[in-house]
């Protein structure tokens, strides 16, 4: 239901398990993964929602380390894209039924949501993240966790991390 609220389950006790909020003008219906892909929790709020949002996040840390006298000079800039504005992005990897599984992890989960496409890439990382997604899936990698790319605005090539959140395993060879 645009612009209310719609319980989707609930008990005798009035416990609702789930309840979706949609927006006139809500992203999540451009990416089909938004309900359960842990990348994108804010993607269903419209773009000054979340800037107020941020904004909120930043000045809460700031006063949390005792910075209150600059939290009215704090600003939010706007992205001036809606989508396709990360050039950063960790990507976790887990292999099943000898397949790779690449994207992010499930919403409040470890599981990993297999994504081939993502609305909030920009074009130069979602051609990186293409390449090693396709380099990846062609050569299993044992024991690889996860993949972190970096690719700037009109850059020539990416940053790519293989694991960036650990050490290699020792299954790995050492290089040096």
């Amino acid at each position: 239901v645009h612009g209310g609220v719609t319980v989707l389950e609930f008990s005798t006790m009035v416990d609702i398990e789930d309840v979706q909020v949609h927006t006139p003008q809500s992203l999540a219906d451009r990416c089909p993964l938004s309900s359960y892909c842990g990348s994108c929790q804010w993607i269903e709020y419209d773009s000054d929602t979340q800037t107020r949002m941020r904004l909120h996040r930043v000045r809460e840390a700031l006063a949390g380390v005792g910075l209150t006298s600059i939290l009215d000079r704090v600003r939010c800039v706007e992205s001036p894209n809606v989508l396709h504005y990360r050039h950063r992005a960790r990507f976790q990897a887990a292999v099943l039924n000898g397949k790779l599984e690449l994207g992010y992890s499930k919403s409040g989960t470890r599981e990993v949501v297999d994504v081939a496409r993502c609305p909030v890439l920009s074009p130069e990382l979602e051609a990186a993240y293409q390449k090693v997604r396709s380099v990846l899936c062609d050569e299993l990698i044992e024991d690889l966790t996860g993949v972190e790319i970096t690719a700037l605005p009109e850059s020539a090539g990416a940053i790519v991390t293989l694991n960036p959140r650990d050490r290699a395993p020792r299954t790995w060879p050492a290089v040096g």
